[in-house]
């Protein structure tokens, strides 16, 4: 994930957020995907746990705390994410969303959604 800040504005501080969406991958059409979530950590060169794996009913997950970092206008930041579904996932449809969250306010500044196919 790439976020590109074309903005007129630095951020002081700006933080990525993926989840898995609502996909019809789910056993149960009311329930979210279940899975691991994974950012590769650059100074442990590991992959570390995040989460939540899948967003809610809602926004909330823009209010969990975060670690930001400084993001100029005209500059970019890079960061390499891995999604693992469970195994009691099915064959469906459904998205991934990245957004960039504004900190310390929490504000969403921009968001994108990639459509998943998932086949078993």
């Amino acid at each position: 994930m790439t976020l590109c800040n074309n903005s007129p504005v630095d951020y002081k501080s700006m933080a990525p957020e993926v989840l898995m969406g609502h996909c019809s991958c789910a056993p149960n059409p009311t329930t979210t995907p279940e899975g691991t979530l994974q950012l590769f950590d650059k100074a442990s060169n590991s992959w570390k746990d995040i989460s939540p794996f899948a967003a809610g009913l809602g926004m909330d997950f823009a209010g969990v705390p975060k670690v930001g970092q400084a993001f100029p206008k005209g500059t970019s930041l890079t960061f390499k994410y891995r999604v693992s579904l469970a195994a009691t996932m099915t064959a469906g449809q459904g998205g991934i969303a990245a957004y960039a969250i504004s900190l310390p306010q929490h504000n969403i500044a921009g968001s994108v959604t990639a459509p998943v196919a998932v086949v078993k």
